[in-house]
């Protein structure tokens, strides 16, 4: 009977690390998941800001022409 109860603690540790190696490879997952959300986000606002740029200079440069 004291065998089985150290393979029956020895089979819980087990999935206990399963489990939690499992979680920890989840969260590092998300992790690197929001890592690259925020890079796309950031890369989004300086082609937006870009782009804003450009078309006010397109436009500056359009005043200029019909002023003359």
């Amino acid at each position: 009977m004291k065998n089985r109860r150290g393979f029956m603690l020895a089979d819980s540790l087990l999935a206990l690390m399963i489990i939690s190696g499992g979680i920890g490879l989840y969260s590092s997952v998300l992790r690197t998941f929001n890592t690259q959300l925020a890079v796309s986000r950031v890369r989004m606002e300086q082609s937006r800001e870009k782009y804003e740029q450009i078309i006010l200079e397109k436009a500056r440069t359009e005043d200029r022409v019909h002023n003359r």
